[in-house]
């Protein structure tokens, strides 16, 4: 069966998809964070990329109808463009996209309001990227370097070997499939 979840593009964010796995009741997300390409966006790049997920702000629809700012209202903006900027790169506001379109396409399917990740929590405990568990908000560790993303991975795919013989079905769609 195909996939019914739609995680967060990374177009909008300038967080990677390196790894991930959809299963019935959560999902595993191996991310990259590129904050050097966040760094060297320009004022405008930072305003059209959280305008392709939230409406802005007044002052930023105006920069971008490139109207006059004065210099009040320029501070003010690149307030706000520094404070996109880190959401941007920020794994908790990427999470909160996802899970929000995720809850959306549930709720329509299944006829209800109110929030996705709402029954008591998963088991599973590894905690080894980021991974939002019904019920709870999502846990995350930082991967420091090669050996680490490894062991991330060699640790997903024992996961995904031991509750695809236990529970077959449940792992929908993984990277790692085929592999």
């Amino acid at each position: 069966m195909p996939p019914r979840i739609t995680i967060a593009s990374h177009d909008e964010f300038a967080i990677d998809i390196a790894a991930y796995a959809i299963m019935s009741n959560h999902y595993h997300l191996v991310l990259h964070i590129d904050k050097d390409t966040t760094n060297n966006w320009s004022a405008a790049k930072v305003i059209e990329q959280w305008q392709r997920l939230f409406n802005g702000s007044v002052l930023s629809q105006r920069y971008s109808q490139q109207e006059k700012l004065s210099h009040a209202e320029q501070d003010g903006l690149n307030q706000k463009i520094s404070e996109w900027r880190e959401r941007l790169m920020s794994i908790s506001w990427f999470m909160r996209c996802s899970n929000e379109s995720i809850a959306r396409e549930a709720n329509h399917e299944d006829v209800v309001t109110g929030r996705f990740w709402v029954a008591p929590a998963h088991p599973c405990a590894h905690g080894t990227c980021a991974s939002p568990h019904i019920g709870s908000r999502f846990k995350s560790k930082a991967l420091l370097d090669e050996k680490a993303l490894a062991a991330c991975g060699k640790s997903q795919n024992r996961h995904a070997r031991w509750v695809t013989l236990q529970k077959p079905g449940l792992y929908r769609v993984s990277s790692t499939q085929g592999m």
